[in-house]
């Protein structure tokens, strides 16, 4: 089995698992990491991810991957959150995260914002053209004030990432955005 495979696998066997524990899983990631094999995976709860946690769906989740024997090779499991300035990987974070500051940047300037929006991710939609019978775009929707919120075409993303570095209690010293 290929490591896509056992990736989607692994995805299939913990996500009923960590569901039922009141968390959601974000990403599975089998890779080689020096002279050894890592499976990650990374969740997430709406109230933060502790380190309880992350022992709670080890001790579920290991069991049943060795049950099973998918992967061919020792390997060690590594179960994490997702982290405070995480990049947005695929449809199904943006609905993970919906409700977490984010800052978006795109590829050349979005109207009064220039490159880089930041505000509360409100999550995919389509959005309707206003040429006819196109297909529907894709577009992040972000609430960036109050009554405010822009639509940004997935076209023009070349980024999004969790922004929760700066808010208080959170993130790298006394809550400052790295630099």
């Amino acid at each position: 089995m290929g490591r896509r495979e056992t990736e989607k696998a692994v995805r299939d066997i913990a996500r009923p698992v960590i569901e039922e524990m009141g968390m959601s899983l974000v990403e599975v990631k089998f890779a080689k990491e020096g002279p050894e094999w890592l499976l990650r995976l990374i969740i997430f709860k709406g109230e933060g991810v502790g380190l309880a946690d992350c022992e709670a769906v080890s001790l579920r989740i290991s069991p049943l991957l060795d049950e099973i024997d998918l992967m061919q090779a020792p390997y060690n499991l590594e179960v994490s959150s997702p982290g405070l300035e995480r990049v947005l990987k695929s449809d199904e974070e943006y609905a993970i995260f919906a409700g977490r500051r984010i800052a978006v940047s795109t590829y050349t300037p979005f109207g009064e914002y220039g490159r880089e929006i930041r505000g509360t991710l409100l999550g995919l939609a389509e959005a309707e053209s206003s040429l006819g019978p196109q297909p529907a775009t894709k577009v992040v929707k972000v609430c960036t004030g109050p009554g405010q919120e822009a639509a940004i075409p997935v076209s023009m993303v070349a980024s999004a990432r969790l922004d929760e570095v700066d808010l208080p209690g959170k993130g790298k010293g006394r809550g400052g955005r790295r630099k």
